[in-house]
């Protein structure tokens, strides 16, 4: 899960740095702390599929884009581990 994790983190700063916007826009738009927002975007913690959706609607774009079709599965994954498990965000 580290490589899905990792990959999808790089595939949404890349996607950030494109849109010219900054980490604590996504902290603000997630509802979260900068440091967790920092986390997330590293790579150290998973994003949720909601995470995801929330981004690209920050963006203007598919959420889609983040994620290959060969990762797809992981995220579905990982969304209901972190939604419904007691990680916390």
């Amino acid at each position: 899960m580290a490589s899905t994790t990792h990959s999808i983190a790089a595939e949404v700063r890349a996607t950030l740095a494109r849109h010219q916007r900054r980490a604590s826009e996504v902290a603000q738009a997630l509802g979260c702390s900068p440091s967790t927002a920092s986390r997330k975007l590293n790579g150290k913690t998973p994003f949720t599929v909601a995470d995801l959706a929330t981004i690209a609607d920050l963006l203007g774009i598919d959420a889609g884009r983040f994620y290959s079709q060969d990762t797809a599965a992981s995220v579905m994954g990982s969304a209901y581990d972190y939604s419904y498990g007691s990680a916390a965000s």
